[in-house]
């Protein structure tokens, strides 16, 4: 069975994460990881607070394993959705 779009789309997303945190040396994702990983495939998430509240909120839930890394990966994605909005 092909792979969706979105699942197309959150590999490449999952993939630049790793290499981003690979490269900040971080084990486990972080902010800037997430803003760096959007910024680098060109969809931005614009840094500001009611992005970053957000953003936090989501790696809380991974941190607390309440949700997988690409379903954190998708609810960033909804951000930078909505930032194009």
């Amino acid at each position: 069975m092909p792979s969706s779009n979105l699942d197309t789309l959150l590999e490449i997303i999952l993939s630049t994460l790793d290499e981003v945190m690979q490269d900040s040396q971080h084990l486990s994702p972080t902010i800037n990881d997430i803003y760096d990983t959007f910024n680098k495939i060109h969809l931005r998430i614009e840094r500001k607070e009611e992005n970053s509240q957000r953003i936090i909120k989501i790696l809380k839930y991974f941190s607390n394993k309440k949700i997988s890394k690409t379903d954190m990966m998708l609810l960033c994605l909804h951000i930078a959705k909505d930032n194009l909005a």
